[in-house]
């Protein structure tokens, strides 16, 4: 296959790129051996500080995690073994739909799991550490997995759509366009617009399967803190009933701002640019605001120091919502 818009590397950046990705590697280790040998140390550092701040850094550039990222080092792993090629449209399609399922079924599993339970997470780990490897083997590049399947992608571009800091791309030096459309590494933030296609010049944005996916999430992340057993929970209770509770939760604030999010955009006819920044600052001002008095309760810090942290993430993603307003560069018409 070809290469197009190839990168000419400056050997102190590559070898920075790859001595970024050997500390990610070597933290992730460390991390899974935390959690199996000290499960409560283990998960105060996971939820309570390498997911914020992972967060935090996709709202500066998504490049950086993308860059970094242990699961994609996997994933490009997988490419030295077996016959890649590429996937067809209607795989990678289908793939980045399973993306969305997996992200809503993996997140609610937090509070019945993986925020209690050391070993639970270095299993999912481990697993999807090795489904990486397979898709790598088996599809281009980072195809299958880091540009389809990957659950926490749909985060990465909704976050990414005006990074504070621009960053040549950490990964494929050479690219071989494994993904035809909408690759967040290629296209930047103009991935979303291929993504969405024609309909993000109307309301039919909404329809499609990310644009469905960015209006409920403020509602999703909403559902998800208010559910029983949440981030600063204690024991968790595998009842039946309560282990459904989650996604009950999820789902009904999910169905909620899908909603809510329709009838302002019916009213206003907001287009996919308008909406998008709209709904990626909503989504990360819920985010930080609760999971602020959470990372305290993990820590066990006073409380102000979560209000505190919760004020900082809340004026951060304001700041980065009025750059992703002014870029998206179309006026709002009330019809």
């Amino acid at each position: 296959m070809s290469k197009v818009h190839v990168i000419q590397p400056v050997p102190a950046t590559v070898r920075l790129w790859r001595a970024g990705r050997v500390v990610a590697l070597i933290a992730l280790v460390a991390v899974l051996a935390l959690l199996w040998m000290m499960p409560a140390t283990g998960l105060a550092v996971l939820w309570g500080a390498a997911v914020p701040a992972i967060a935090a850094s996709l709202f500066v550039t998504p490049v950086l995690w993308r860059g970094v990222c242990p699961l994609a080092t996997l994933n490009e792993l997988g490419n030295r073994f077996g016959r890649p090629a590429p996937p067809s449209a209607r795989l990678q399609w289908g793939l980045g739909v399973a993306g969305l399922i997996l992200f809503h079924v993996l997140v609610p599993a937090r509070l019945v799991l993986f925020n209690h339970y050391g070993a639970s997470v270095v299993a999912a780990s481990l697993l999807i550490g090795l489904l990486a490897v397979l898709l790598g083997a088996r599809y281009s590049v980072r195809s299958a997995f880091c540009n389809a399947l990957c659950p926490i992608l749909p985060i990465e571009r909704l976050y990414g759509q005006a990074p504070l800091v621009d960053l040549e791309r950490g990964r494929c030096g050479a690219c071989v366009v494994c993904t035809p459309r909408g690759c967040l590494d290629l296209a930047g933030p103009r991935n979303l617009a291929q993504l969405i296609g024609p309909g993000r010049r109307t309301e039919a944005w909404l329809l499609t399967p990310f644009g469905l996916f960015a209006a409920a999430l403020p509602g999703f992340i909403v559902g998800y803190f208010l559910a029983p057993n949440g981030a600063a929970g204690g024991t968790a209770s595998l009842a039946p009933l309560a282990a459904l509770a989650p996604w009950s939760w999820t789902l009904a604030g999910s169905v909620a701002s899908g909603l809510v999010v329709a009838g302002i955009v019916r009213w206003t006819g907001a287009t996919a640019a308008r909406a998008m920044p709209f709904l990626a600052w909503a989504s990360g001002t819920a985010y930080f605001a609760f999971t602020g008095p959470a990372i305290a309760d993990l820590w066990a810090w006073p409380r102000a120091v979560g209000v505190a942290i919760a004020v900082g993430g809340v004026l951060f993603v304001g700041l980065w919502a009025i750059r992703g307003a002014r870029k998206a560069g179309e006026t709002v018409t009330i019809r």
